[in-house]
């Protein structure tokens, strides 16, 4: 089932400890926001490696049931775009437990609003006396609906709603690990401006823009809604976010997700609804101006259908390296080799594809992505997934 869509979400005052001037938060949060959320308050205290003023925490489990196999590193430290802007991931100590780990961004409430939340879990997938639990802290009071749209948020981020039994009995290797709940933006809209920026962009350039979207476009540091990118001209997004050509398709986008006429407007509803099917989804996506067949299918893994192929050379180099590929090998031979390795995995042929080429990365980086430090530099979230290094030497990733 799709989690609600809501626009964004960004990273501004709830900082990592830095002495920067923080705007003031009223410090008089009541205890319960309805008669079912658990809701308190913190003054001045350092949370979750976060300096704040004051500090709302919600509590996952008043919101979704989450599942007993949930892995808050394994969800977030999976797919590359938790290491875009405005997504901070502060790892767990090599002596601790890598579930305790702190994930931090911002979150838009509608076309301005903004909240800086932290998400951290206590419990382990690994104990029946202690399941998971999620934490979350915001840096500043909100409505009960805001709440509720911030949760949805990180309900759809995480993939919180997406049982991995039967994936995990086809890949006893990723369920060992508890890997398959790729990351994925709070919204569709987020997915589908990363999505364009992916495409025939080096990941440092897809890195840098991302990040340009945040600082001079997203309120507060955070992921840019529609309504802000729509009030800037292609020109100036090209030229002040380093765009190129995608300056003018993520500008229609962002007109498409806000316009009033029905036949123009993308119904994310439609596209989120778990009764459509992959082929419906890829044609409906591919007919929406700037998306290929590539980025289409792309959309259609991050909607959860895993049976897509958005291969693209990463898959060539990847086939070449692990599978004996020809070196002179195309991309059209390469995806019907895909296909045919990936088949005894359906309908998840993408997650086994992309476990395989995540387990590659970490071995170029000799660490494995759980342990990595993601703040939101341009250099450091540029070099995690540098295919020109060799593989370091290490253990089991």
């Amino acid at each position: 089932m799709a989690a609600r869509s809501i626009h964004s979400i960004s990273p501004s005052k709830f900082q990592l400890t830095d002495n920067k001037k923080r705007r003031k938060i009223s410090a008089s949060t009541p205890t319960k926001s309805n008669g079912k959320v658990e809701v308190k308050s913190s003054v001045g205290k350092k949370i979750d490696g976060l300096q704040v003023h004051s500090s709302l925490f919600l509590r996952g489990e008043d919101f979704w049931e989450i599942p007993t196999d949930f892995s808050l590193a394994q969800a977030i430290c999976s797919y590359g775009y938790f290491a875009l802007a405005p997504n901070k991931w502060t790892p767990a100590s090599n002596e601790e437990d890598e579930d305790r780990g702190v994930f931090t961004r911002a979150f838009r409430l509608g076309a301005e609003g903004v909240v800086w939340a932290s998400i951290r879990q206590l419990g382990s997938r690994k104990s029946r006396q202690d399941p998971p639990k999620l934490r979350v802290a915001l840096d500043r009071e909100l409505t009960k609906e805001e709440q509720q749209s911030v949760m949805d948020g990180i309900a759809r981020m995480l993939r919180i709603d997406f049982d991995l039994t039967d994936f995990h009995e086809k890949y006893p290797e990723a369920s060992e690990r508890g890997f398959g709940r790729t990351f994925r933006s709070p919204n569709l809209w987020e997915d589908m401006v990363k999505t364009i920026t992916n495409c025939n962009m080096k990941w440092s350039g897809t890195v840098r823009m991302s990040r340009l979207l945040c600082e001079r476009v997203g309120k507060e540091g955070g992921f840019p809604t529609p309504e802000e990118v729509s009030k800037f001209s292609a020109e100036w997004l090209k030229t002040e976010c380093k765009l190129g050509y995608r300056a003018e398709r993520i500008r229609r986008l962002a007109f498409s997700f806000i316009t009033t006429e029905e036949e123009k407007r993308i119904d994310v509803e439609w596209l989120e609804d778990e009764k459509r099917t992959s082929k419906e989804v890829f044609k409906k996506v591919l007919g929406i101006y700037g998306f290929g067949p590539f980025a289409a299918y792309n959309v259609c893994q991050l909607l959860g259908h895993f049976e897509s192929f958005p291969y693209d050379s990463e898959t060539v180099r990847h086939f070449k390296e692990e599978h004996n590929a020809p070196s002179k090998c195309k991309l059209d031979v390469v995806k019907k080799m895909a296909e045919k390795h990936y088949a005894t995995f359906a309908p998840y042929q993408f997650l086994a594809y992309w476990f395989e080429l995540w387990k590659g990365y970490e071995r170029r980086r000799g660490s494995e992505s759980v342990r990595w430090v993601v703040r939101g530099n341009q250099t450091e979230s540029s070099d995690l997934f540098d295919v020109t290094k060799k593989n370091r030497k290490r253990g089991r990733c």
